[in-house]
């Protein structure tokens, strides 16, 4: 019979042999055969052997806590980078289009609504010239954003909460948009505030941004 462990060697056998390092390298009893100092060279391991109750010799490994610390942050490190990666798959990319007109009428977001989860990715797509994106209302700890004016801009929304955004060359059209990120809102009563100001200076469009925020849930 062929065993790896030593304790039960060692328990159970009338007779053992050795085997290491490609050869026999004892045979006999567990008390003559099972040596520390042979077990150590040979397996390149740490043991110590006690004694139980029942008179039995048990080898236990002798960890090396050094060893042992640096073994579980490598494994901490490779878990968080799994995660990373788990969680970068299953992240969403979403475009928002920003156009002179579409159905809802002139000088605006496509969509002016949406609704996404934390860590999904957001592109402003300049589609018609003179429009740029410029944050308005965002949780706190988010950045704020801002592109440049017919340049695209992608934005990471790893913040749960209401974003309000707007393009300042058209604000007064009611250029504006809402971003919803998750279900927990915590400034969706101040992002509330700046929609309402937003909609109080418009010329043209009013309502549309106040339509996009009833939507938010």
């Amino acid at each position: 019979m062929v065993l790896h462990d030593l304790s039960l060697a060692a328990q159970f056998s009338d007779e053992l042999i050795l085997l290491g390092e490609d050869k026999v390298q004892g045979v006999g009893d567990a008390h003559h055969v099972l040596q520390v100092e042979t077990i150590n060279r040979l397996y390149h391991v740490n043991v110590e052997l006690l004694q139980c109750s029942a008179g039995l010799q048990w080898f236990v490994h002798n960890v090396n806590q050094h060893i042992l610390k640096k073994e579980m942050k490598m494994k901490k490190i490779v878990l968080a980078a799994l995660v990373g990666l788990s969680f970068a798959a299953q992240a969403a990319h979403y475009d928002i289009k920003m156009l002179n007109s579409n159905s809802e009428g002139s000088m605006v977001f496509e969509p002016g609504y949406l609704k996404v989860q934390p860590g999904d990715t957001v592109t402003f797509r300049p589609e018609n010239k003179s429009h740029f994106v410029h944050s308005k209302a965002i949780p706190e700890g988010a950045q704020k954003f801002q592109s440049e004016e017919d340049q695209e801009l992608t934005i990471t929304l790893d913040k749960e909460g209401v974003y309000v955004y707007s393009c300042p060359v058209h604000r007064s059209m009611n250029m504006n948009g809402v971003i919803q990120v998750g279900d927990n809102l915590p400034n969706k009563e101040q992002a509330e505030k700046v929609v309402k100001d937003l909609e109080k200076k418009s010329m043209t469009n009013k309502g549309r941004l106040e339509k996009y925020f009833a939507q938010v849930k």
